[in-house]
């Protein structure tokens, strides 16, 4: 069920441009906001701030899980939560406006291309994995958790901040560490392998350690006959969304697998 509501959510969001809209005014920050003002935040311990920011949103998951199993109207309820914590448009919308500044000038945009994995990582990969594994409540946990990680108007936000982002850390580890050798299926394997084995399975640094995995392995898997340094940028990106695409088809037959185990 939950990998079927995985499917119409990207579908939706491919076909159907104009409902982006509405998740876009579902704003993590706003709602952190008004967590803040309502629930008195500032009183509390600054460690559990992040908590109390969390609590609301997930209680509210849970108890909606719990209600729409009741009625049968769970996968409306799935393809919900997918469609708001997806995050596709990085592989359509964003790589298109990059494309469009390229090619006005191949050197602009101050945006490393290898960037892109790390980025279709932490907005697609992770949350099929969180959603299919543990359901929507964590896949809505580690939306959060994302978002937190980025807000810099919220009380003691630099006594918590460097927690949030450890949590996100390990969150993201082994859905990084599967997108990598999804790569190797997707791309040129011998070329991805031998960069996959170069890296260690386990850092202290592990915000590090994921991208570099991401971004190295993907980029070795996007090699053809030379060295993907040597593509032009426009280039390069271009062949990068073709081996995300693959690898989020890989990733959701990984998901149909595990639904029907779990």
């Amino acid at each position: 069920m939950l990998s079927i509501s995985l499917i119409i959510a990207l579908v939706l969001d491919r076909i159907m441009p104009r409902l982006q809209h509405y998740r876009k005014n579902l704003s993590a920050s706003e709602y952190f906001h008004w967590v803040e003002k309502n629930f008195l935040i500032k009183r509390l311990p600054p460690r559990l701030i992040p908590l109390l920011l969390f609590l609301p949103a997930l209680l509210l998951v849970v108890l909606s899980g719990i209600f729409f199993k009741v009625t049968l109207l769970v996968l409306v309820f799935y393809t919900f939560v997918a469609f708001v914590c997806l995050e596709p448009q990085v592989l359509n919308e964003e790589v298109d406006t990059w494309l469009s500044e390229l090619a006005r000038d191949d050197t602009s945009g101050g945006r490393s291309p290898e960037e892109l994995f790390s980025r279709a990582n932490r907005s697609i990969y992770a949350v099929i994995f969180w959603l299919v594994v543990a359901g929507p409540a964590m896949a809505v946990a580690y939306r959060l958790i994302e978002k937190l990680s980025l807000e810099r108007s919220l009380p003691a936000e630099q006594l918590w901040k460097k927690d949030v982002i450890k949590v996100l850390n390990w969150m993201e580890w082994l859905p990084a560490l599967m997108s990598s050798y999804l790569f190797l299926i997707g791309g040129n394997f011998d070329a991805g392998l031998k960069q996959a084995r170069r890296m260690p399975l386990f850092d202290s640094d592990l915000e590090a350690l994921n991208a570099a995995r991401l971004q190295q392995v993907g980029k070795a898997a996007i090699q053809n006959n030379g060295s993907a340094d040597s593509q032009p940028k426009s280039e390069f990106l271009r062949r990068s969304r073709g081996l995300l695409l693959r690898s989020l088809v890989l990733w959701l037959l990984l998901a149909v697998l595990l639904d029907y185990w779990l």
